[in-house]
């Protein structure tokens, strides 16, 4: 039983990323953006009102966010993935905690 709470734990870390974009609106991203998001900054700079100074360094900060937090996606896909190998192979749950 262990088991499949680790398993549980481990997909809803590795999902919560996602789980924070699902406001998207029906044309697939926000306010109907047909590209998933891609003009998320410009719609958050319009929500906000902000001045076009203001909207480059809104740009700026979240690419340097999105690259910061890359290694990070990256060590925890790989910490997920260990995971399912070893429920998978019905390992013990010594072993999966020791993950």
């Amino acid at each position: 039983m262990k088991r499949q709470g680790w398993l549980v734990m481990a997909a809803v870390l590795a999902l919560a990323p996602l789980a924070a974009r699902a406001d998207h609106h029906p044309g697939g991203g926000r306010d109907g953006d047909k590209e998933g998001g891609k003009g998320r900054g410009d719609w958050m700079a319009k929500k906000l009102d902000l001045t076009p100074d203001q909207a480059t360094r809104m740009k700026a900060v979240g690419e340097e966010q999105r690259k910061a937090m890359e290694p990070l996606r990256d060590a925890l896909k790989i910490k997920v993935d260990e995971l399912r190998l070893l429920v998978d192979a019905k390992a013990s749950d010594d072993k999966l905690t020791a993950k």
